[in-house]
């Protein structure tokens, strides 16, 4: 199921070139993207009827269009391999500079948001556990400790 239609992608892209691709380049991104939502996440959001959710799906898919697709320019890739940190290209920019996240505030921040998160962690701690000892009471003997 896609999020973004062609349309919304077209009318919200940031890019004039995304607009001027074709109707099939357009989809196989929207593919792309929704993969990518599926494996960042974790979650196959196809069944969702959350009409919050739906908004910030379609906003991740028209985002990740465009991050996939700027990833495809020359330039980008030949970027990456020279490990330059940020680039700029019209008013979207983006940063690698710590290898985390796509570079883009916003798409990262949505990404996040639909990861779930679960409630268990096994390897937590809450902190030193304190055993009661006998030097905890100076006056305590042996017989005061032996009963608790």
């Amino acid at each position: 199921m896609a999020f973004a239609t062609l349309e919304v992608v077209r009318e919200e892209t940031s890019f004039q070139e995304i607009t001027e691709l074709s109707d099939t380049k357009i989809n196989r991104y929207i593919d792309l993207a929704n993969a990518f939502l599926r494996r960042y996440t974790g979650v196959n959001y196809r069944d969702e009827t959350d009409p919050d959710k739906l908004i910030d799906l379609e906003r991740v898919t028209i985002l990740l269009v465009e991050y996939l697709w700027l990833g495809d320019q020359p330039e980008v890739k030949e970027s990456n391999y020279n490990g330059l940190e940020s680039e700029r290209i019209g008013t979207y920019s983006y940063n690698l500079a710590n290898g985390e996240g796509t570079g883009n505030v916003e798409l990262d921040q949505l990404l996040v948001s639909l990861t779930p998160r679960y409630g268990v962690n096994f390897f937590s701690v809450n902190g030193p556990s304190r055993v009661k000892k006998y030097y905890d009471n100076p006056h305590a003997y042996v017989t005061d400790i032996e009963g608790e």
